[in-house]
């Protein structure tokens, strides 16, 4: 269930969505150029949760995301890995090992120039029941 959608205006995230999972377990998506869904809204795994941006301190779009797992942080390749999903090691070029670096892309991120905002930015959402 979603617990927060909302902007952070002291902490950095900018625009972000938290989902309670149950169990102590929460995914928090921060930076988000538009949120998708509402606090008290059921969201199933998969699901459009938002939209990647470039909101609160960042220099660029992109994704913040975190698993807190009773209030303390944890590696959020363990839960994506669990989920399926491949996740290259730090440094490792995902290319390289055949796995694409954005999914909802069918080239890699350009780091300049910036898209313009509302761009073919790539939805995101939850991946964990």
């Amino acid at each position: 269930m979603v617990t927060q959608s909302t902007q952070d205006t002291v902490g950095g995230y900018g625009n972000y969505v938290e989902v309670d999972h149950g169990g102590g377990l929460v995914t928090r998506y921060a930076h988000l150029r538009d949120r998708g869904v509402n606090v008290g809204q059921e969201v199933a795994a998969g699901e459009h949760v938002g939209i990647e941006g470039p909101t609160g301190r960042s220099t660029g779009d992109h994704l913040h995301f975190e698993v807190p797992q009773d209030g303390q942080s944890t590696d959020p390749r363990v839960w994506l890995t669990e989920a399926g999903m491949s996740i290259p090691a730090v440094g490792e070029d995902p290319v390289a090992r055949g796995s694409r670096p954005n999914p909802g892309r069918s080239r890699p991120r350009r780091s300049r120039p910036r898209r313009p905002p509302g761009d073919d930015a790539p939805e995101i959402g939850g991946v964990l029941r």
